[in-house]
């Protein structure tokens, strides 16, 4: 029987793949938290620049 390269998994691949599905590894709540304080620092940032050197008035 023929198999592909790709498909076979070493216990090490195995492990790293186990782990990136466990949900309560602290990755899956951080990655997505810093995501979005990194959106809202730039458009924090824009605003600062905007309204101070730029004179933009709301």
């Amino acid at each position: 029987m023929w198999v592909a390269c790709w498909a076979i998994m070493t216990e090490a691949s195995q492990q790293a793949l186990t782990r990136l599905r466990d949900l309560s590894t602290l990755q899956w709540y951080v990655i997505p938290l810093l995501a979005v304080a990194g959106i809202w620092a730039v458009a924090i940032v824009v605003n600062v620049i905007g309204l101070g050197v730029l004179g933009w008035r709301y």
